[in-house]
Formats: C-alpha cells, sequence, structure tokens
C-alpha cells in the first residue's frame, strides 16, 4: 500500500510556494554520488516523493510505490534554470526536486521543496542530511537508509499532541489551496561582508537590542517612505516564531512540515523615525507576544480554514523571517562549500517579504515582492534605502561601503 495521507489546512495554505535551498561550491561534485545520496534521502523520507491528489473536496499527499526521485543537471547557467524549475512548479506532479549546475570548477547544489512540505528549518535539515550522506558515499563508507515508513504529522497533529483535543478549535471549513497561488516573486538582495555583519551586531548590542529587531526597524522605515499614508501612520512587522522549541515536548525539525506561528507587531512610524528605537518597540511587542503565547494561538487559528490572502499594495506591512546563524555545512571531499543562498520563486500575499540569515559571518537579506504588484523599479528603491539606512548605523559613508544590493544572488557558472 502506498504512503498517503490528507493535508491540513496550514498545508493547504502553504502549498504551490516553493523555494529552494542553495549551496554554491568550489571543485568536483560526483553526479553519480549525489544522485546516490538524494536517494537515499528520499528512501528515509518519502515525503520528499511524494505528489498531492485532489480526491473530491480533499487533497492528499501520496507516495507513489515505485519511480525515481526528481533529479536535474545542468552543465552550465545558474539562477536561470532555478526560475525555471520554479515557473513549471506543480505539486500534484512532485514536492521536491534536486537541481544540480555543475562547471569546470565551481557548481550549485539546489534543493527545491514545496512549502507544504517543509518550513525555512525542515528545508535546512534536509539539505544538511543530503550533503552528509554524499559525503559518506564519496568516503567510501555506504550510509545505512532505514526506509521511512510514515509521512510527517500534520501541524493540526503536532498541535492536538500538545494542547490537547480539547484546545483545538473547530474546522469551520477546508482551506482550498487554488486562492493561495499567489504569483512570481520579485527577489533583491543585500549582502553585508564580514566586518559590516560584526559591525551590526556590536551596534545592536550597544543598544540593548537585537540585530533582527534593528533589522525591522530599518525595513519598516524604508517602507513607510514610500507608503502613501496621511499621519500618524500605524504599520504592522509580522514577525515568524518557530515554534519546535516553544512547545513541549520540543518538535524536531523534520517531525512535521510546517511549525511557524506569525506575530503582528503594530508600531507608530514616520519617515524620520528612529530605526533603533522602532526596532526596541517591535522587539519588546514581540517578547510580550511570545510570553502570552499568540504565536501559538496564531497557529491554532489557522487550523480552521481561512480567506485568500489580500491583493493590492501592502506596504504598511512587512513579513519578516529569520533563519539566524546558518551552521556549516557538513566537510565533503574534493568540494568546499563557498556560499549558502535562498532562492523564492513565489508570493503568495501582498505583504513585502524579507528573510534574514547568516552564513559564514555575512549577514544576508531576501527581499521579495509580487512582481504583479511591485514594479522593478519601486523593489529597486526600497532595498538601496534599506541597505543606505544600514550603511547609516554603521557610520559608513560613501557608496563603496554600503552593504551590496543585487537582483539576482545565484551566479551563473561555466
Amino acid at each position: 500500500m502506498p504512503l498517503e495521507r490528507n493535508l491540513d489546512n496550514i498545508e493547504l495554505q502553504a502549498m504551490h510556494h516553493v523555494s529552494a535551498y542553495v549551496v554554491v561550491y568550489e571543485g568536483e561534485v560526483d553526479l553519480t554520488s549525489m544522485h546516490e545520496a538524494y536517494r537515499l534521502l528520499c528512501v528515509r523520507h518519502p515525503v520528499l516523493r511524494a505528489r498531492v491528489e485532489r480526491v473530491g473536496t480533499r487533497y492528499r499527499f501520496r507516495v507513489p510505490e515505485s519511480g525515481s526521485p526528481r533529479v536535474a543537471v545542468h552543465r552550465s547557467g545558474g539562477e536561470n534554470h532555478l526560475r525555471e524549475v520554479g515557473r513549471r512548479w506543480r505539486p500534484d506532479d512532485a514536492v521536491a526536486q534536486l537541481t544540480l549546475v555543475k562547471g569546470e570548477t565551481r557548481g550549485l547544489v539546489a534543493m527545491f521543496t514545496d512549502h507544504a512540505i517543509a518550513d525555512g528549518k525542515a528545508k535546512l535539515a534536509y539539505l544538511h542530511e543530503l550533503l552528509r550522506l554524499y559525503g559518506e558515499i564519496v568516503a567510501g563508507t555506504r550510509p545505512i537508509a532505514e526506509p521511512g515508513r510514515s509521512l510527517p504529522d500534520t501541524p493540526s497533529q503536532t498541535l492536538r499532541a500538545r494542547v490537547g483535543s480539547e484546545a483545538m478549535p473547530p474546522v469551520v471549513n477546508e482551506s482550498d489551496p487554488r486562492d493561495f497561488l499567489g504569483a512570481e516573486a520579485l527577489r533583491r538582495y543585500i549582502r553585508l561582508s564580514p566586518n559590516q555583519t560584526k559591525r551590526l551586531v556590536a551596534v545592536a548590542r550597544q543598544n540593548k537590542t537585537t540585530v533582527y529587531a534593528v533589522l525591522c526597524g530599518v525595513i519598516l522605515l524604508a517602507q513607510r517612505r514610500y507608503w502613501q499614508k496621511e499621519p500618524p501612520a500605524t504599520m504592522i512587522c509580522l514577525a515568524m516564531v518557530n515554534l519546535r522549541e516553544r512547545v513541549t515536548p520540543r518538535v524536531g525539525a523534520l517531525d512535521t512540515t510546517n511549525f511557524i506561528g506569525v506575530s503582528p507587531a503594530e508600531v507608530k512610524v514616520e519617515a524620520d523615525t528612529d530605526p533603533i528605537a522602532l526596532g526596541r518597540e517591535v522587539r519588546e511587542f514581540l517578547e510580550n507576544a511570545i510570553a502570552q503565547r499568540r504565536p501559538e494561538q496564531e497557529i491554532l487559528a489557522r487550523t480552521t480554514g481561512s480567506q485568500s490572502p489580500p491583493v493590492g499594495q501592502d506596504l504598511g506591512t512587512a513579513a519578516i523571517s529569520n533563519l539566524g546563524v546558518v551552521s556549516d555545512f557538513p566537510v565533503v571531499p574534493n568540494v568546499r562549500i563557498t556560499d549558502f543562498q535562498i532562492f523564492t520563486q513565489s508570493i503568495k500575499g501582498a505583504t513585502p517579504s524579507y528573510g534574514v540569515y547568516t552564513y559564514q559571518g555575512c549577514l544576508s537579506i531576501e527581499a521579495f515582492y509580487r512582481s504583479d504588484l511591485y514594479p522593478h523599479s519601486q523593489a529597486d528603491s526600497l532595498v538601496e534605502d534599506i541597505s543606505r539606512e544600514i550603511a547609516r548605523l554603521l557610520d559608513d559613508e560613501g557608496d563603496e561601503t554600503v552593504p551590496r544590493t543585487e537582483q539576482q544572488l545565484v551566479g551563473d557558472v561555466g
């Protein structure tokens, strides 16, 4: 019998939102060994081979009893291949894919997953395990791959096991994933050097706050300058809260598919507001919300079903996630991993979104906007304002010291 189960409302609302976690490497990747590593990863975690089937009004994960995992190999190129995967994405065909771009001396390993099967913590765990398996194979050690015999629990099941059935709200309606299709993301990137990252950490500590809080203030301030709203203006910072460590018992990275709560912080913002003070206010709001377990209440509410995302520009709100410090990937023979990147293909709601993470001492911000709502020129202006405001906080002067902004992060390999 094939493995299968129904999707819950949280997974249905996340479906069609695809992203890739990407490592850039120098050296030589053995394609046969990487294929085998991915095959073993899919043996251990059969959800990676699942497809989404519609059965009546319900949607179901179903793992075929036979067939190979989805792998694509390219001999040159870069982000063009990632965009093509995203544009052709169909969860009824596959919810995960490995894409390899192999040049003569460098290349990319990009692991795509649909958000219905993996949030940020899960995506990162899969990528770490893939590279660990590859390293063992290349080193001549045959990894043990005990076949997975179940799919990850739904977020609803995970919540019920921790809060009890009596605390679970009733399901009001079944979410329709077609209401959450979204649009292709207009991607922009800001990258700080190791020195700039250290100085930003120092600025946050000197002001008794966190880097994440400072960036929330900076991003809200930049959007306020483009938001045509008469003062006084209240803006909303949507903070993504990883709940895995905040429940008892804790939830492992791969125990469920999505376990993120959203905490909205409402703050007054004007064009001349101090971003440090603004960030401290967001942090205080978030800490109070976590203490009162509001992010858990938010994810509980989403299990009941919800309406489709809003349409139209929404510069009064910013959704900001924080992956934190990405730990070093396993050491792999004949390969040196030089960078980690996130490639987001689609965005659902009208809210500008940002992903923050630090790898090898460099802080990165991925900004993504709906391409059908925000012009390229507006996206460029927003990220340039964010970059300049960060430079001002670092006391940097001159264009050469402003953090880099880029329209394309994944460069071509050949």
